[in-house]
């Protein structure tokens, strides 16, 4: 008897401790991984963006916290120095402009803002859907373990027609978020690359804008350095 209440002992703990345990990243299909990211809407990262085609490099702290944003940019290689916050608190836009301290206020949608902002907009999931999708192989970078895919998409122009790019992105295993692009297109290449990621971090305060420094446009201004 004393065996059998051993055994199913035994039996109790590897099936409990199985279900507890995280399954192994390596293991999980690029599915499950892509899946991760939705999981994290309260994080703070380094980005840096390189366009070889205008030549600047655009360094940025990024911020989100649901549907709330807030990116400060600093532009290298222009002929001005280039230095943005741009901040989007759930409903408005505000660009800050350093030279006059002041806040610029537009009412937008979050997707507009996050065109201007530079910041991914499409779910990483919905990248399941793309024909082009290829899985290439495995990384080390920056200290996280990633999945290097290829896939071609369209690229929306400010001004002008759409064009057809190809994609080469590291996806993190831990957070299922791109954290390096390769994006070649007809005129040149653009490089983007996350680094520091912190989760959980984010507090409201970091939204928030003076009232007594805010102006209100009717124009959204691009402040992504593009």
């Amino acid at each position: 008897m004393k065996k059998i209440l051993l055994i199913l002992i035994i039996l109790l703990l590897v099936y409990f401790v199985g279900c507890t345990q995280e399954k192994d990243p390596s293991t999980q299909t690029l599915e499950k991984i892509l899946a991760k990211a939705e999981n994290y809407t309260n994080l703070e990262y380094d980005m840096e963006t390189n366009n070889t085609i205008t030549g600047v490099i655009l360094k940025s702290k990024v911020y989100q916290k649901g549907e709330k944003y807030r990116v400060e940019s600093e532009a290298i290689g222009l002929a001005i120095e280039l230095k943005t916050t741009a901040i989007f608190d759930g409903k408005n836009f505000y660009a800050y402009i350093y030279e006059d301290d002041i806040y610029i206020k537009s009412e937008t949608s979050l997707e507009e803002v996050l065109e201007l902002m530079g910041v991914e907009s499409e779910p990483e999931s919905n990248l399941l859907d793309n024909p082009t999708l290829k899985e290439i192989g495995r990384e080390k970078l920056n200290g996280l373990n990633t999945r290097v895919i290829t896939y071609t998409t369209t690229a929306t122009k400010p001004f002008g027609p759409s064009e057809e790019v190809q994609v080469k992105s590291w996806i993190s295993e831990k957070y299922g978020i791109m954290v390096k692009s390769e994006i070649e297109m007809e005129t040149g290449k653009m490089f983007v690359e996350l680094k520091n990621i912190k989760i959980g971090s984010v507090k409201d305060s970091v939204f928030e804008v003076p009232k007594d420094k805010v102006k209100t446009s009717l124009i959204l201004i691009p402040f992504n350095g593009k």
